[in-house]
Formats: C-alpha cells, structure tokens, sequence
C-alpha cells in the first residue's frame, strides 16, 4: 500500500531481497518488508487509507457473519458468498457493511426474504440484486418450493368450492416479469422496468422508447460478460 493521496499517480519501486520502496517524483512514500510466505499475501498499512476506510478495521468476517446468522439462514448465506467471492476477504467488508444498512433500511425480516429470493436466482447473489428485490417488492412473494410449483390436477381444482383470492403481494406490479428477468440475469433490466410502472412520466413515452430506456440499462453489464466471453475464447 501506499498513501491514498496518490491514487492514480505513477509510482517507482525499488525492490531488494528485504523491502519494497515506493517512490513518488524520486521521494519515498512507502516502504513494506518483503513477504515470502504465500503467493499473493499483501500488506496495508492503516495510515495510507483514507479515514472512512479505516472504520473496517473494526469488523472482521466473523462479525459480519454472526450479524448475518442472527438475521437469518438466508442472510448468512448471502453475505458468506460476498465473503468467499473474494481473493481477500477485506474486499468484501464494503459490499457488507451496504447489506447492514438494506436492513436498517427495509428491516431485517424484509432482509431475510430478500436474502432468500436473491438465493433462488443465484448461489452467488450480489449486493445490487438484493438492493433490486427490495427496491421493486420481490421480496413480499412468496417462494414457491418444488412441490408447490406442480400444476395441481382436475380432482384438486375442481374439488374445492372456494374462489382463489389474491393477497396484497399478489396485486404488485408484475412480479412474474420481474422475476423472469432476474433469472435471465437482467436485473437492471428489471428494476428500469419496475421504475417505468412506478413513474407515471414514462406513460407519455412510446412503447418502442420505453422499451430502449430498458435496453440501454442493461446493455453495459451485458458488453461486459461479451468481452469476458471473447477473452476466454481468444485464451482457450
């Protein structure tokens, strides 16, 4: 590590058998003694990071994780695949210390169910697709089980004499379509969507507009996995 304040500026570095020297327009910076333990290890000194950075110093993976249990099995789950995506586990403080202040925001039984939605998407879900399944609701429907996805049959459907009703949840803005998108991976998508049915502005907007708006949402995220595809085909 260096000092943030030279984030983005070209360093030297001098390396001996023992240190690594870091120097700024032929002054020294930083300086690190050389680790040969493992492949990859890294130091950080807390002093180069910014003063906002170093309030993660106090948390560890072991305390997010037992915030996370006390949520709920869901959470747990979630915020142990934030952990794991990472070479360095401190990579993924930030990421969770976001998912702390979702369930402040919608709270923690909301949080839960989200957890449990973003789940069946994915076993690897993102901070942004549980951001998604709050912001747009998705976690107040229920999640079917196998068993309860079955098509009932004649004797079933015709042998109740009670109308279906419809729960409160069940009126949300098309949730179905919300939820097939999800899981094509096209969760900007789905929340451009969702702000189009929320805002009454975009009724103005023709269907061919309304439908690029959503396109154009989605189309970074999708250029990117495009490059990364070419990349490995390129390397294989």
């Amino acid at each position: 590590s260096v000092p943030y304040e030279y984030i983005r500026h070209q360093v030297d570095v001098r390396t001996t058998s023992k240190t690594i020297e870091v120097f700024y327009h032929s002054h020294r910076i930083a300086s690190h003694v050389r680790i040969r333990s493992k492949a990859g290890e890294h130091v950080t000194l807390p002093d180069h990071m910014p003063e906002k950075h170093r309030q993660y110093l106090a948390m560890d993976s072991d305390y997010f994780r037992k915030w996370a249990k006390d949520v709920g099995p869901h959470a747990l789950m979630v915020v142990s695949a934030i952990l794991s995506a990472h070479k360095v586990e401190k990579q993924g403080y930030r990421t969770c210390t976001s998912l702390m202040k979702l369930a402040d925001k919608y709270s923690l039984v909301r949080f839960e169910d989200a957890c449990q939605r973003a789940l069946s998407y994915t076993p690897s879900p993102s901070y942004k697709t549980v951001q998604t399944i709050l912001k747009t609701g998705q976690d107040r429907v229920k999640v079917l089980s196998e068993q309860e996805k079955k098509p009932k049959t004649n004797a079933e459907t015709h042998g109740s004499s009670e109308a279906p009703t419809i729960t409160e949840d069940e009126t949300m803005i098309n949730p179905t379509t919300i939820n097939k998108l999800h899981e094509m991976r096209l969760a900007a998508m789905a929340e451009a969507f969702y702000n189009q049915m929320e805002d009454e502005t975009y009724k103005e907007l023709s269907f061919e507009e309304r439908v690029g708006i959503m396109v154009d949402r989605e189309w970074p995220q999708a250029m990117d996995v495009l490059e990364l595809i070419e990349a490995r085909y390129q390397n294989a």
